[in-house]
């Protein structure tokens, strides 16, 4: 793993999220911990996504250039 990349999951970390909260929030507030928490990590998610398909694209490119080159 890149050590660029933080593993996270998005759903279980905006739940975690929720349950730090205040326990004086309300529903509504407590729903809104919950969608912010779930599109930050899902920025992460999606940003560690882009770092895998761009290692595995590079790593497709260079299995191809040694086979070529073994053929």
């Amino acid at each position: 793993m890149n050590e660029k990349m933080l593993p996270i999951d998005a759903t279980k970390f905006a739940l975690a999220c929720v349950q730090s909260s205040p326990s004086q929030f309300s529903v509504k507030q407590k729903l809104d911990v919950y969608k912010e928490a779930f599109a930050e990590a899902k920025k992460i998610v999606d940003a560690n996504n882009r770092i895998l398909d761009e290692q595995n694209e590079q790593d497709v490119a260079a299995t191809r250039e040694a086979l070529e080159k073994f053929f």
